[in-house]
């Protein structure tokens, strides 16, 4: 088994400098490489991000407006969804999240995460779909919640 990469190689790889930078093309080369991070990079960019809880908003709520299009997602589900993204809204005026705040918004989009999952296994078109209407950074923010929180990567065990 291959060593996991750093953060520095993750970025060498995708030409960049900062995780502002990412664009549609430079996700999709993410997407590829995550399977050779480890969680600890994984949450440590996610930490990284600026702005993380009025991203993470953004993009809950395409997550909503693409789960309206689907027939077989719940109102359960949606209103789940729309009231973490109410949660979130609450904090998308402070820039500097406190680390509690920051620990608060991971959790939430944990819980995101879980429920993006169970809707991708029943429709794989589901993330395309998500990625164009978000964006590149707020896709990118939410395949590394949903990857690195409950998908996989590497444990340094």
């Amino acid at each position: 088994m291959s060593k996991p990469i750093s953060e520095k190689e993750l970025k060498n790889e995708l030409s960049i400098n900062n995780w502002t930078e990412i664009t549609k093309e430079k996700l999709l080369k993410f997407i590829e490489l995550m399977p050779k991070l480890d969680k600890d990079v994984q949450l440590s960019v996610l930490n990284q991000i600026p702005d993380l809880a009025n991203i993470s908003r953004e993009a809950i709520t395409g997550i909503i407006e693409v789960a309206k299009l689907k027939k077989d997602i719940t109102k359960s589900t949606l209103s789940n969804l729309e009231n973490i993204a109410s949660y979130l809204g609450s904090f998308s005026k402070n820039e500097n999240l406190t680390l509690d705040e920051r620990k608060y918004v991971i959790d939430k989009l944990m819980e995101v995460a879980i429920i993006t999952k169970v809707i991708f296994e029943k429709d794989h078109d589901f993330w395309v779909l998500v990625i164009k209407y978000l964006g590149a950074l707020a896709g990118f923010v939410l395949i590394m919640i949903t990857y690195a929180l409950v998908g996989g990567g590497k444990s340094k065990e």
